[in-house]
């Protein structure tokens, strides 16, 4: 799954923190929509734009699926 690019001007003024989503994911495994429940709103965006290429396994039925992404501006 493709890692969430952390936005240069946050990461060098030490600005990290956790995004909240719920990620609907369609039955074949594509995701169909991102809602953002909290965080740093530029690290919100970041966070999404990234989940929405991400692929799930396919399944049964759609479903719902709370994620979160975590910003560390001291890990590379």
């Amino acid at each position: 799954m493709a890692e969430a690019p952390y936005p240069l001007d946050l990461k060098r003024y030490s600005i990290g923190g956790v995004v909240k989503l719920e990620v609907a994911v369609s039955s074949k495994g594509t995701v169909e929509r991102v809602s953002i429940l909290g965080g740093n709103p530029v690290l919100a965006d970041a966070a999404s734009g990234a989940v929405k290429k991400w692929k799930y396994a396919p399944a049964d039925s759609a479903t719902l699926e709370y994620v979160h992404v975590v910003f560390d501006p001291h890990h590379n």
